[in-house]
């Protein structure tokens, strides 16, 4: 049985394939906070794609986590939609 898949895929990916699962989270992660807004507020993708001021098929490709946003992007929705914005950019600690 596997116990902690995570760690399976740490042993066995490249440092490039690492960096990418970790890209690919956080897109995902966007995008499920999307959905997670439009379900709870009772709204299509056309009235959110609206409030936040950029195409439905922008919003879609965010939602299935297949577009990267500028931070700018990141910014305005977060604005928009009340939420806490972070960004963790320093070096690493040792």
């Amino acid at each position: 049985m596997l116990e902690n898949p995570y760690k399976l895929i740490e042993e066995l990916t490249t440092d490039k394939e690492k960096e990418i699962f970790g890209l690919d989270s956080i897109l995902v992660n966007i995008g499920a906070l999307l959905i997670k807004y439009r379900i709870e507020h009772g709204l299509s993708r056309d009235d959110l794609a609206n409030k936040l001021k950029i195409s439905e098929k922008t919003l879609e490709k965010l939602e299935l986590g297949e577009y990267n946003p500028s931070v700018k992007l990141l910014w305005n929705i977060a604005k928009e939609l009340n939420f806490d914005f972070n960004i963790i950019f320093k070096e690493k600690e040792e």
